[in-house]
């Protein structure tokens, strides 16, 4: 003899199924819009060659960095931050954005 249980909530197993899937779409986050410099480190190119040392710090965008071989540096990738890397006797020898 056959119940008729199991059929009522086949409905239930098949709608949790579909809600299941529905939220496996492929809805992708908005990744930020990348531009060519988004530290504005182009205006400050000209530096490059220069001595670090003589450098006024508040000209720059807040958070600059300015490194030396031997600074310590967090790990924390900032894409809209300026370093300003110099060798060990001061001379800048490059800009990046991190």
């Amino acid at each position: 003899m056959k119940t008729k249980l199991h059929r009522p909530f086949g409905w239930l197993i098949l709608a949790a199924i579909g809600i299941g899937l529905a939220g496996c779409g492929s809805s992708k986050p908005k990744e930020p819009k990348m531009t060519e410099d988004p530290c504005n480190a182009k205006p400050y190119t000209h530096l490059i060659g220069t001595n670090a040392k003589e450098l006024d710090m508040t000209q720059f965008p807040k958070g600059t960095r300015l490194l030396y071989p031997t600074t310590p540096t967090t790990r924390d990738y900032r894409i809209d931050r300026l370093n300003i890397h110099a060798d060990k006797d001061g001379k800048i020898l490059r800009l990046d954005c991190n």
